[in-house]
């Protein structure tokens, strides 16, 4: 009796381990590749070329365009027809990370730092309405993040971003000088 319930307790504490990634959509991006779109706002790229080579599945679902453009996400795979399906976690280690749910927000230290403006001045914009929260900005606690394009819409390109050839407003040139 003491050896089902540790048991029980055993099994529960591996499967707690294991993080599972479920996509909620996907794309064929070319004749080989796909991008899938997981629930955490991930999207990786994964070429099949490599699985291909090595299972004559898949290598017959490359070969067939209008079968290989059918993938749809089906919780926890990738599904081309009943004999041909991948799994999420296979695209989630193995595949390039296009973007993700956090590029283009900045924490307020790397929005001063990046634009070379004080943590003050972006606090007195946020003060007098410059930015809309819950669209340009975000308090977490203490911390505010903001979205890229927001700052730049109000102070103009990041420092490494500045090409000294272009024009710029009056308040971006002082703000580097020019």
């Amino acid at each position: 009796m003491g050896d089902t319930k540790h048991s029980k307790n055993t099994a529960s504490g591996i499967a707690a381990r294991f993080v599972f990634h479920k996509a909620v959509n996907v794309k064929c991006v070319n004749e080989t590749s796909i991008e899938v779109t997981f629930q955490e706002g991930v999207v990786k790229r994964y070429d099949l070329t490599e699985l291909a080579e090595e299972y004559p599945v898949f290598k017959t679902l490359l070969n067939d365009p209008p079968l290989f453009r059918q993938a749809r996400a089906q919780g926890y795979g990738i599904i081309w027809s009943d004999e041909i399906d991948l799994s999420t976690e296979e695209i989630w280690h193995n595949g390039e990370t296009v973007r993700s749910a956090f590029d283009g927000l900045l924490s307020m230290k790397e929005a001063t730092d990046r634009w070379g403006i004080n943590e003050s001045t972006i606090r007195k914009a946020i003060a007098a309405g410059r930015f809309e929260e819950g669209i340009d900005i975000k308090k977490f606690g203490k911390q505010w993040v903001l979205s890229r394009g927001s700052v730049e819409r109000e102070y103009g390109p990041a420092l490494a971003d500045i090409d000294p050839e272009l024009e710029y407003p009056e308040h971006v040139k002082r703000r580097i000088n020019i």
